[in-house]
């Protein structure tokens, strides 16, 4: 066991805790018994918060500081203080890193994923490095990703809370499925701000014009769009590679043949 689990458990019994976090809803709130020095160490926000805190109570406990975070799942938070001491996620209930998860003997399905996408979202917000780097190599990790509709999940997920590296490995893998990922029923419902993020994003622009052509007008056929009520952007990516000039059958590509010209996409 090391220094900071052993600091750890010891704050867990009230001993040189002086930091308490209460974790969600008033009705099924927990608290957190912690140490500032540890937490501001790891998290930005709480870096933050204790430098104007002001501390409560009487006597020895006159020095501790307590605060809320009334929209935090307690579960979600306890996994992420047990990576501020130990530097190890355990969404399955086994302590892993993200590279030892298969040495772990821990599922690499949708629900791993999805616990730690939460664990990511709650290290973006407090601005905890270790964590969020910790969620996004185990995320990473999982055979789920190679599954569209996931991939565009996570993607969609961490562009919403600003997960830059877990955004971009998304995006590959999303590029490294094509022209399968445009089929996925999470592709084809994504909102049309997100569908220009993502088809203009580096990852998907530098090898798959085509496959991002291609993209785009099942996108359309799907919602029901014409190409040119989407962003130029996208029409300019496509339209910069000649390849969709020439590819066969679809009306949403010649529509894109049609925008030549029309919309000075060509230079």
């Amino acid at each position: 066991m090391t220094t900071l689990e052993r600091v750890y458990e010891a704050a867990q019994r009230g001993e040189h805790a002086d930091l308490v976090v209460r974790c969600g809803a008033s009705e099924t709130h927990r608290s957190f018994a912690l140490n500032a020095a540890v937490v501001a160490a790891e998290c930005g926000y709480f870096r933050t918060m204790l430098s104007t805190a002001v501390g409560t109570g009487k006597g020895k406990e006159a020095s501790v500081t307590e605060t809320c975070l009334v929209e935090c799942d307690p579960d979600v938070f306890a996994l992420v203080v047990r990576c501020i001491y130990t530097g190890t996620l355990n969404p399955d209930g086994a302590f892993f890193t993200g590279t030892d998860a298969v040495a772990a003997g821990v599922s690499h399905g949708t629900k791993t994923v999805s616990r730690a996408l939460e664990v990511l979202a709650l290290a973006v917000f407090l601005d905890c490095g270790t964590c969020e780097r910790l969620a996004t190599r185990l995320i990473a990790d999982q055979r789920a990703m190679f599954d569209p509709d996931t991939a565009v999940h996570v993607w969609l997920e961490s562009n919403r809370i600003g997960a830059r590296d877990m955004r971009r490995i998304a995006a590959s893998r999303i590029a490294s499925t094509m022209p399968r990922a445009a089929r996925s029923a999470a592709f084809l419902a994504m909102a049309k701000p997100d569908l220009v993020d993502l088809l203009s994003s580096d990852e998907l622009s530098v090898r798959t014009e085509v496959h991002v052509a291609e993209a785009l007008c099942a996108w359309c056929e799907a919602n029901g769009e014409q190409c040119t009520a989407l962003d130029s952007r996208v029409v300019r990516l496509v339209w910069n590679d000649p390849a969709p000039r020439n590819a066969p059958g679809s009306s949403c590509l010649n529509g894109l043949n049609g925008l030549n010209g029309l919309n000075g996409l060509n230079g």
